[in-house]
C-alpha cells in the first residue's frame, strides 16, 4: 500500500514521529496521529486550524479551500506560515501546563520587526498658485457664474482658480493651491531588529522609547 500524507501538512502517517514528547516517551514506535481512521487529516492539524484558522474552516467547503492553499506552488507564502505556525503549536503543545488552552497569539509565528531612526533635513519650496472658487461660492460671493473659458475642475467640483489675496481671509470650502518641491538628504539607521531580541517585546520597548524623543 502505497503511503498516505496529511492534506495540510503534507507530512506522511506511516514515517512521520509522533509530535508529542511524552507520547514518544512512553512509545518510540509512534507515528503522527490521524483525526479519525482513514482521514487524511492529522490531529495537530485539526487542533492548530481550530485554533489559529477557526474563521477559515468553520464549514468543508472553507476546510476545503484551505487545502487547496496549501498545495505545494499555490500560495508559497502562505505554506510556508501555516508550517512555522504548526511547529511553534506543536512546541506549545509539549511545552504547556497540563490542562491549559493554547492561545492563537501563541501558535502564530511572530513577524520580523525592525525600528529605524531617520533624520532628514534640506528645503521645501512652495509656489502659491491661486485659490480655488467652486461656482456655487464664486456665485455666491459675486452674484455671477463663473465664465466658461476659465472653468476648471478640481476633485470633481467645477469652478474659476483666482489670484491669492493674503490681506482677505480665503472662504470656506474654497482651496488655496500651491506648488511644492523639495531637495532633501536623509540619514537611516537600525535602532533594533526583533530578530536579534534577547528578551521578549525589546524592539517594541525600543520603538516606544524612540517615540517619546521625536519632537516637531
Amino acid at each position: 500500500m502505497p503511503p498516505t500524507y496529511c492534506g495540510f501538512c503534507h507530512r506522511c502517517f506511516e514515517t512521520e514521529p509522533h509530535p508529542l514528547t511524552k507520547v514518544r516517551n512512553a512509545d518510540p514506535s509512534a507515528l503522527l496521529p490521524r483525526r479519525a481512521p482513514r482521514s487524511l487529516e492529522c490531529i495537530s492539524c485539526h487542533d492548530y486550524m481550530d485554533t489559529v484558522y477557526p474563521h477559515l474552516v468553520a464549514d468543508r467547503k472553507g476546510k476545503e479551500a484551505l487545502k487547496q492553499r496549501l498545495q505545494p506552488g499555490v500560495e508559497p507564502a502562505f505554506a510556508e506560515e501555516y508550517r512555522a505556525g504548526l511547529i511553534l503549536h506543536e512546541e506549545n503543545m509539549n511545552s504547556r501546563k497540563r490542562g491549559r488552552h493554547l492561545t492563537a497569539d501563541e501558535c502564530t509565528p511572530q513577524q520580523r520587526q525592525k525600528v529605524q531612526l531617520l533624520e532628514s533635513s534640506g528645503i521645501e519650496k512652495r509656489r502659491c498658485l491661486g485659490v480655488f472658487w467652486p461656482s456655487k461660492i464664486f456665485k455666491q460671493k459675486t452674484g455671477k457664474a463663473v465664465p466658461r473659458r476659465k472653468r476648471v475642475v478640481e476633485d470633481g467640483v467645477t469652478g474659476i482658480v483666482l489670484p491669492s489675496d493674503f490681506t482677505e481671509r480665503i472662504p470656506d470650502e474654497c482651496t488655496q493651491l500651491w506648488g511644492v518641491g523639495a531637495a532633501m538628504v536623509s540619514k537611516k539607521g537600525l535602532a533594533s531588529d526583533s530578530r536579534d531580541d534577547i528578551r521578549d517585546s525589546q524592539t517594541n520597548d525600543m520603538y516606544a522609547a524612540a517615540k517619546r524623543q521625536v519632537t516637531l
